[in-house]
């Protein structure tokens, strides 16, 4: 019988191509595009989801609170801050500086006129405890005093240093401000960093961690800091701890306050930032999931009004399955 089903209805397709064609094309063009859009949304989801401490891992966020219901949030935080909740509250594992900056001029050569310009990771050593990199050459995570350490990524490798092993050897960078080049040492060779994330590059420079401590005037060096807490940490009693502290700790009149925002969502929740090279907008999601949705459901409305325009049509092929006892 499903072969019967089958050859009947291939027989009804050919009888009627143009139809069928019509029929056939508009709900393909739906579900391709309904499919297409969805993929956009699922990738703007991705960002950041691959580290495996990514439900630990957290940006913190300064909150300068000029008035009532006047609030400025950046992305960046005093050093001394992220060195204090290292040191004094048991919850966090670990604080590292990470700063992703976009055409950075290098050069592989001093007599290298030319030059190039690559996405750099700023980094401090803590960085391994935070982000999976695969090492593919070299030992970067044993810091070599007195020099300047940099990874290179895989694609880097191929642009700059095709068919060579780039670990041990030098690049310089391009001085603005001044007239000394300073080296930079290849201690490592890394795969690609993942581009569904907000922490991107083609060099990682890495730096020991500094010590700057928090000050009382409310002052000191701004930087990008990220946390690490425990796993478990309950996020909400964390931060309204740390803002107790800081608020008794400085004397000033209108403290500043901090947030702790999951790595997983600075793609789609960093309006007020102007660091990241990359950013969407979490309002983005809900517009192209509608418009995927009601794609879907057109195609499906014109598949179904076209066949039951047809109906009358197989009326006789009906009646036929019925004389031969076929159920509803």
């Amino acid at each position: 019988m499903l072969k019967n089903y089958f050859k009947t209805a291939w027989r009804t397709i050919t009888k009627n191509r143009i139809y069928s064609f019509i029929n056939i094309l508009g709900l393909t063009i739906g579900m391709c595009a309904c499919m297409l859009v969805a993929t956009v949304v699922m990738d703007d989801l991705s960002y950041d989801k691959q580290w495996s401490r990514g439900n630990d891992l957290y940006r913190i966020i300064s909150v300068n609170r000029m008035g009532e219901g006047l609030n400025d949030r950046f992305a960046s935080s005093f050093t001394g801050v992220g060195n204090a909740l290292k040191n004094d509250f048991p919850e966090v594992q670990t604080v590292a500086e990470l700063s992703v900056r976009d055409k950075e001029p290098f050069r592989i050569t001093q007599q290298d006129e030319t030059g190039l310009k690559a996405v750099v990771l700023w980094a401090d050593t803590s960085v391994w405890q935070m982000l999976d990199f695969k090492v593919l050459k070299g030992s970067p995570r044993n810091f070599v005093e007195g020099v300047s350490n940099v990874m290179i990524t895989e694609s880097f490798r191929e642009k700059y240093f095709p068919n060579e092993d780039p670990v041990g050897k030098t690049i310089y960078d391009v001085p603005i401000y001044s007239d000394i080049t300073k080296e930079y040492l290849i201690t490592g060779l890394i795969a690609d960093m993942p581009s569904n994330s907000v922490i991107r590059s083609e060099i990682i420079i890495l730096t020991k961690p500094r010590t700057e401590e928090v000050n009382k005037k409310q002052s000191g060096t701004f930087s990008q800091n990220y946390i690490l807490l425990k796993p478990g940490t309950d996020i909400a009693q964390f931060t309204k701890k740390v803002n107790q502290w800081y608020t008794n700790f400085v004397e000033v009149k209108n403290p500043y306050q901090f947030e702790f925002q999951p790595i997983k969502d600075i793609y789609l929740h960093s309006d007020f930032a102007e660091t990241l090279l990359v950013k969407g907008n979490y309002k983005n999601i809900f517009i192209l999931s509608g418009v995927a949705i009601l794609l879907l459901l057109i195609a499906c409305f014109n598949f179904i009004n076209l066949t039951t325009a047809r109906t009358i049509y197989r009326m006789k092929e009906t009646g036929v399955r019925k004389i031969l006892g076929a159920g509803r």
